[in-house]
């Protein structure tokens, strides 16, 4: 409806691959990710953005870096 009706920028931050395959189907859809670096368990965004999608989620990390409780993470 977005891309084809209302056809606004609009940004959205998932990892639902319904909305990142959408940029094979979509003419002006773009996925762009920013740039992580992981060390053991520990991930540093790089304030970079890429092309393409995430490898993955990170939602688990963020959770940890907004300081989040453990039983929430949990």
């Amino acid at each position: 409806y977005i891309h084809q009706r209302i056809r606004a920028k609009t940004l959205f931050a998932t990892h639902y691959h319904e909305l990142t395959s959408l940029e094979d189907s979509l003419e002006g859809v773009r996925n762009l990710h920013v740039a992580v670096k992981e060390s053991g368990d520990q991930i540093v965004f790089l304030r970079k953005v890429s092309p393409g999608a995430a490898e993955r989620s990170f939602g688990i990390e963020v959770a940890r870096l907004a300081a989040l409780p453990p039983a929430v993470i949990d």
